[in-house]
């Protein structure tokens, strides 16, 4: 479950530099923000996600499109958090996520995970587990 949650604040930290989250960006390791940021550049490399999409998913505007949810698997494939058939390593979390949204953000993403689970579509899947963690904790969310 640790690995969910460092996979949902990695992609929401994916556009630091461009969306004015929460969140603040001092809250996060040095090494995490540095790692979103080349994520973010491989990933809108690899999908050709919009970054006006990207930025209102960070707002909690979740726009259907197949570009945005190829982003966020790339996201969570490329960190090698999930492999290509949806399974997750849960191990690395605590490392990165501020110790003072943990125990929330793990109880949205148990939420999350059981709503999600049955999607068959991966990329449907990572977009609904993003959009149910956003309506159940907004507060806590950031997407980059």
């Amino acid at each position: 479950m640790n690995n969910l949650l460092y996979i949902v604040t990695v992609l929401a930290l994916l556009t630091v530099s461009m969306v004015q989250a929460i969140l603040d960006e001092s809250e996060f390791t040095p090494k995490l923000l540095e790692q979103v940021k080349a994520l973010h550049a491989t990933c809108v490399g690899q999908t050709g996600a919009d970054e006006g999409l990207i930025s209102k998913i960070a707002k909690g505007d979740f726009v259907e499109d197949p570009k945005i949810k190829a982003y966020m698997k790339c996201g969570l494939t490329e960190l090698g958090v999930m492999n290509d058939n949806g399974d997750i390593d849960l191990d690395m979390v605590s490392e990165f996520v501020p110790s003072k949204y943990l125990s929330a953000s793990l109880t949205s993403l148990n939420t999350c995970i059981g709503k999600t689970k049955d999607i068959g579509n991966l990329e449907d899947r990572v977009y609904a587990l993003f959009k149910c963690y956003y309506d159940l904790n907004p507060d806590i969310f950031i997407f980059f």
